[in-house]
């Protein structure tokens, strides 16, 4: 029926909301040049060009262009007075792409799309001011699904299914804007865990079976955060 894979919901894949990059961050100590439009560039150490940003009295404002150290392109972006307004890029070392999306005033606001190392689209997902909102897919590299279901607002929302690479399902969860519970199983059939979450957080017990289906762990959340467990002293 189902395969054995560890289902927990997870937060997705590191992009949960992708804020401004730190490398945005790095252009404090550059001098900021007034007046007309100016293309403004920072360097490595050794000399080699590290960004290009455009520059509108005194604020960044227009096409920016950052680069590795050995001069391939690593993010590519807009701003508009001083705030990123426009499509980003950024890629890896070798020159492929790793994300896609778009900025509205410095917040994620579009479809969201991210590559691995060797081109293989691993997550498609929707931004609306910078909240996830929307249909969300993870892929494995291979090209199956691995998770897919609804946010709303930030929060999980309606049924979510968690599939193994072999494209069995490996745990289904239900949800109302955070608050539900989420199942999985092993490849038997028989049920592996039981998670609850309220609010988007791990708020209840979450117990772990063994495949017959003996509980073999519980443990407690609360706001997600594991309950101690005080024992009774002897």
């Amino acid at each position: 029926m189902c395969s054995a894979v560890n289902t927990t919901l997870f937060q997705p894949s590191g992009y949960t909301i992708p804020g401004i990059p730190a490398l945005f961050l790095l252009l404090s100590g550059i001098l900021i040049l007034t007046g007309c439009r100016n293309r403004q560039r920072e360097y490595y150490p050794d000399g080699a060009l590290k960004s290009e940003i455009t520059v509108r009295h005194g604020l960044y404002d227009g096409p920016a262009v950052f680069y590795f150290e050995d001069g391939t392109r690593q993010m590519e972006c807009t701003y508009i007075s001083g705030k990123l307004d426009g499509p980003m890029n950024r890629y890896y070392n070798t020159g492929k792409r790793m994300e896609s999306m778009f900025y509205r005033t410095n917040r994620p606001d579009s479809l969201f799309r991210a590559w691995d190392p060797k081109g293989n689209l691993i997550l498609l997902c929707n931004y609306r001011d910078s909240l996830l909102d929307g249909p969300y897919t993870e892929f494995y590299p291979e090209g199956g699904i691995k998770a897919r279901g609804q946010f709303s607002g930030g929060l999980f929302d309606g049924k979510w299914m968690y599939f193994s690479p072999e494209g069995n399902i490996a745990g289904l969860g239900e949800f109302t804007r955070g608050t539900g519970t989420q199942r999985s199983w092993y490849g038997s059939g028989s049920l592996r865990q039981v998670v609850h979450y309220r609010n988007g957080l791990k708020d209840g017990p979450e117990q772990t079976f063994d495949t017959s289906g003996i509980l073999i762990t519980e443990q407690v959340f609360r706001e997600g955060n594991l309950v101690p467990v005080i024992r009774p002293q002897k």
